[in-house]
C-alpha cells in the first residue's frame, strides 16, 4: 500500500515538474511577434551596406600596390550564398506585415527579394527560389531554378511591389533610407526594374522575358511607374560621424596610401580633357615639386598606374605617381545605392 502511494506520489511530481519546466523554457525577452518596422531597419542596412573596392579595381579604376588584388587580376575564386541569410529577415518581415495587416513592409520585402536573388543569380545562374527559405516546414533541400526563372520571378515581385506601394499601405517606420517616403521607395522599385532589364538586352528575343516590352512600358508611363529623376531620388544609407557609424572606410589607411589611379582610366579623361580628373585625383609628385603656374589645373600633371604591371614595375613607378581614388573615402558619409546616372 505504502509503495503504491509512494508510485502515485512520483508519477504526480514528475508531470507537475514537467509542466513547470515547459514554461521556463519559454523566454518573455525574446518575443514570437514583432511590428514589421523593428524588422526592416536592420534588413535596409544589410542590403545597401556594401562598401568594397572590388568593383573599381576589376573596372581598372584603381591599382591596389599593397600586394595581390584579387579584383584586380580577375583571380575569383568562390562565392557564398549568404543573401540567403539576409532573406530569411526578409521573410519574417513579410509575415509580420500580413499578421499586422501593413502592406507596405510587403511591398518591401518584394523588393528586398528581388535585390538579394539578383545578386544571387547573377553569381550563381541557377538558384534555389521558388522553393526556398521553406526550411520551417522542413524543405532543406529546394530545387534549384533555371535561371530564367528566376528573372521572371524578380520582374514580377517588382511589378507586384510597386503596385502595392501606397500612402494607404501604413507608415514605414524604422526606414533608414527615405524616411517613410512610399513615393521614393516606388521610383528605387521601378528604377531598379529597369537596371535588372538593362542587365537582360543580349535576352530581348526571349519571349517570356519582353525585355524591350518591359523598360517601354515603365519608361513611357511615369504616373503609374514613376522613376529617379535626380540625385535627390537617389537611395543611399547615411552614416553618421561618430563610433560604430562611420563609413566603414573612413580614414583607412590602405584607401589612402595603397591605392593609385590607374594608368589608361587617368588617360582617357587627359585625352577627353575632363575636369574631373581635377577631382578624383591629386598632381604627381613631380609637378608638385616643380610648382609651376596653376599646375593642379594642367592635365600634364596627372599620371596613373599600370593595374597589369609586375609588382615590382609598380613599386619602381610610385617614386613619381601620387594620385588619389576616384572617390573622397576620407570624408564621405553616404553610400549610394543607385542614382538617375544609373552609376
Amino acid at each position: 500500500m505504502n509503495k503504491a502511494k509512494l508510485l502515485l506520489l512520483t508519477s504526480l511530481l514528475a508531470a507537475g515538474a514537467c509542466d513547470d519546466f515547459g514554461e521556463l523554457t519559454t523566454d518573455p525577452n525574446r518575443p514570437t511577434e514583432v511590428h514589421p518596422s523593428l524588422l526592416l531597419t536592420n534588413i535596409e542596412v544589410q542590403a545597401f551596406n556594401q562598401v568594397s573596392t572590388g568593383a573599381a579595381l576589376a573596372s581598372r579604376y584603381v591599382v591596389f600596390t599593397d600586394g595581390i588584388s584579387e579584383s584586380q587580376y580577375y583571380n575569383w575564386q568562390r562565392a557564398d550564398f549568404g543573401g540567403y541569410g539576409a532573406l530569411r529577415s526578409v521573410a519574417r518581415m513579410m509575415e509580420e506585415a500580413e499578421r499586422t495587416g501593413t502592406p507596405n513592409y510587403v511591398a518591401l520585402g518584394r523588393f528586398f527579394r528581388a535585390w538579394h536573388f539578383y545578386q544571387l543569380t547573377q553569381t550563381f545562374g541557377d538558384i534555389p527560389y521558388s522553393q526556398a527559405l521553406r526550411a520551417d516546414s522542413g524543405d532543406y533541400a529546394p530545387a534549384y531554378d533555371r535561371q530564367e526563372d528566376v528573372y521572371l520571378g524578380i520582374l514580377a515581385e517588382l511589378e507586384e511591389a510597386n503596385q502595392l506601394l501606397s500612402p494607404q499601405g501604413g507608415t514605414l517606420s524604422g526606414d533608414v533610407v527615405y524616411r517613410g517616403d512610399v513615393l521614393k521607395w516606388r521610383k528605387l522599385v521601378n528604377s531598379f526594374r529597369l537596371r535588372v532589364l538593362m542587365s537582360l538586352s543580349a535576352k530581348q528575343g526571349n519571349p517570356r522575358l519582353k525585355v524591350a516590352e518591359q523598360f517601354r512600358t515603365i519608361a513611357s508611363d511615369p504616373a503609374r511607374y514613376p522613376i529617379f529623376a535626380s540625385n535627390a531620388d537617389n537611395a543611399q544609407l547615411v552614416f553618421a560621424d561618430r563610433d560604430a557609424n562611420r563609413y566603414p572606410l573612413f580614414n583607412n589607411r590602405s584607401v589612402q596610401t595603397a591605392f593609385f589611379l590607374e594608368e589608361s582610366f587617368v588617360n582617357l579623361l587627359k585625352q577627353r580633357q575632363d575636369p574631373r580628373l581635377f577631382a578624383f585625383a591629386a598632381p604627381e609628385r613631380r609637378a608638385v615639386r616643380q610648382a609651376a603656374p596653376g599646375y593642379q589645373s594642367s592635365f600634364a600633371s596627372y599620371g596613373g598606374l599600370d593595374a597589369g604591371a609586375q609588382v615590382g614595375a609598380t613599386e619602381l613607378v610610385l617614386n613619381c605617381v601620387w594620385t588619389r581614388p576616384p572617390m573622397v573615402i576620407s570624408v564621405a558619409l553616404t553610400r549610394s545605392v543607385g542614382s538617375a546616372t544609373g552609376s
